[in-house]
């Protein structure tokens, strides 16, 4: 399930998970779930953020704090971006969505392990390892036998969102201007590095 953003809709989730535990998957069901950084870290029923177009849209603190205890409690597979690098042009036209892989780390690691004190290395599970594993990809891990699809972070460092150096060609970001810790500064495929922060 893909992008699931209320408290009605996770808890959905986590009693279809039960139930399939219970049947201890006997017709070979299984059930996953994702959830995005931008419905763990934004409330779309409050300013700025009010305005915000993505599908689904952004909710209440009550849906964003569903979210948040469903991480913790396991029910939440991955963290995925949903990112939609859209053009100004594409945005004024009504496009919902917005780009996402730039600030993905960094909302994160700001609202999931600095306020609710998830480890580094849980979080490092839903937006790789986790991923790579319901995918079947032999990828997600630093380990022998796996692909080097990695990145190198600074899950400390502060910085101040400024789109117009996303590498994306969507500059269009709910968060611009925003103070996140924590940032992706090297990225590798197959073992070669594709990007490097300058800064």
């Amino acid at each position: 399930i893909c992008h699931c953003s209320t408290a009605a809709s996770i808890d959905s989730v986590r009693r279809a998970k039960k139930c399939i535990s219970e049947e201890k998957t006997k017709n070979g069901f299984e059930c996953t779930v994702e959830v995005t950084p931008h419905h763990i870290g934004l409330v779309g029923t409050e300013s700025p953020y009010i305005r915000a177009l993505v599908n689904p849209p952004l909710r209440s603190e009550e849906d964003r704090f569903a979210l948040i205890n469903a991480i913790k409690d396991g029910t939440v597979d991955v963290i995925a971006t949903d990112h939609a690098p859209h053009t100004q042009e594409d945005k004024d036209a009504g496009c919902p969505g917005f780009t996402g892989l730039e600030t993905s780390f960094a909302i994160c690691n700001t609202v999931l392990v600095n306020r609710e004190g998830l480890s580094l290395s849980k979080l490092s599970a839903l937006m790789s390892d986790n991923p790579a594993r319901i995918l079947k990809l032999n990828s997600g891990r630093l380990e022998v036998g796996f692909d080097a699809n990695f990145v190198l972070v600074d899950p400390e460092e502060i910085w101040t969102v400024d789109s117009s150096s996303f590498l994306s060609k969507g500059k269009s970001t709910p968060v611009e201007g925003r103070s996140l810790i924590g940032r992706v500064k090297a990225t590798f495929y197959d073992g070669n590095q594709v990007f490097a922060l300058d800064k």
